[in-house]
């Protein structure tokens, strides 16, 4: 007998049985810390994804909107919602309570587009009956594909939170990134900037300066979209998206009121649309979206694009587009009262149209930054 042969066997077989124990200890180990990151982002659960936090541990990141929306609509109490653009951050829930005499939530997210609209706004009437719904009508929301977030967004849209299907969540529980912010809220750690007060989750308001200086700050009045870099739409595409994306929405919840609201951009914006061939495109999709909306009993528009006391006084803004928060109360004053005077029906269509055509040719551009301070 060879016993150096039997030798090396048996050294052969005791080296592949630690290396078949090394693999075993090792994927032993990966499922233990997977499972103390997953066990770890249950307890804590920092998207609010399956509880709300409480008042102490709170905290709401406007960088990560797109994860802790879905939360609040699925967990939160109302029976009212806001949502849209970054124009409609700056609402304090509690006067909106006192105002409108509703159980209010804000799910309004920084860029937000027609998709992600329709998204989060699912996940707020899935087996909810809700009283109303307050909603911006921006006219970049309806630019990107139909299924899509607007393109400055690089992170794609978190689907797996939107649903309610609990096999499909362990991108959020075990990951490293949820785990360090779980971390972060256990050992009251800040990180990155975040408010930690529910009526104001996303307000940034006290963050800016509003004022003329301040709005015209940075623009170019020959080529206004220099700084803003907003894409050319098309009313073939913007009609699409609105088809898909908030149509569908109206009609399958028809006990719930839904107020679109067109915000009063200030008139630079319509300046820039001016200067880039978009003034027709707006208006007729704004047409044909109140044609549209009128075959619907339970939808309403109001448009605040023609108030010229609004949009013409440039210390309302911090940009122009982004007015101040005394401009959100009278928004959401005019949604909950139905107000006659920026209501936008049929019959109003041509006016206002006409009104802003009026502005618009009346607008000064060299006097407007002539005139402005610094």
């Amino acid at each position: 007998m060879d016993t150096s042969k039997a030798g090396g066997n048996a050294e052969a077989v005791m080296s592949a049985g630690r290396a078949l124990r090394f693999v075993i200890g090792s994927l032993v180990l990966a499922a233990s810390m997977l499972g103390a990151i997953g066990i770890l982002n249950f307890r804590v659960d920092p998207f609010q994804h399956y509880r709300l936090s409480s008042p102490e541990d709170v905290r709401f990141p406007r960088a990560l909107q797109r994860y802790i929306n879905p939360g609040l609509a699925r967990n939160a109490q109302f029976d009212f919602v806001i949502t849209g653009s970054s124009l409609m951050e700056n609402y304090d829930l509690a006067e909106v309570a006192r105002l409108c005499n509703v159980t209010p939530v804000n799910l309004a997210t920084s860029a937000m587009s027609a998709y992600e609209q329709r998204k989060i706004l699912e996940v707020a009437l899935r087996g909810r009956q809700l009283r109303q719904v307050v909603m911006t009508v921006d006219f970049n929301s309806f630019a990107p594909p139909i299924d899509a977030s607007l393109p400055e967004i690089t992170d794609p849209l978190p689907v797996y939170l939107y649903d309610d299907n609990p096999w499909n969540d362990f991108p959020y529980l075990l990951s490293g990134t949820v785990a360090m912010r779980s971390l972060s809220m256990i050992r009251n750690v800040p990180v990155g900037r975040y408010s930690t007060d529910t009526n104001r989750a996303w307000a940034w308001d006290h963050e800016v300066e509003f004022s003329r200086k301040r709005s015209l700050h940075g623009v170019d009045p020959a080529d206004i979209n220099r700084r803003f870099r907003q894409a050319p739409r098309t009313l073939e595409h913007m009609l699409a998206s609105l088809e898909a994306n908030i149509i569908p929405l109206i009609s399958s919840h028809p006990n719930t009121r839904f107020t679109l609201v067109f915000p009063p951009y200030s008139i630079l914006v319509w300046a820039d649309f001016a200067q880039r061939d978009q003034v027709d495109v707006s208006l007729s999709f704004k047409r044909l979206l109140v044609q549209r909306l009128a075959t619907l009993p339970n939808a309403e528009v109001l448009d605040f694009q023609v108030d010229e006391a609004i949009t013409h006084n440039l210390d309302l803004y911090t940009d122009i587009y982004h007015f101040s928060p005394a401009i959100n109360r009278r928004i959401m004053d005019s949604a909950c009262r139905s107000d006659p005077l920026h209501r936008l029906s049929l019959p109003a269509i041509d006016v206002h149209e006409q009104k802003l055509r009026a502005q618009l040719r009346r607008l000064d551009l060299s006097e407007m930054f002539r005139s402005s301070p610094g």
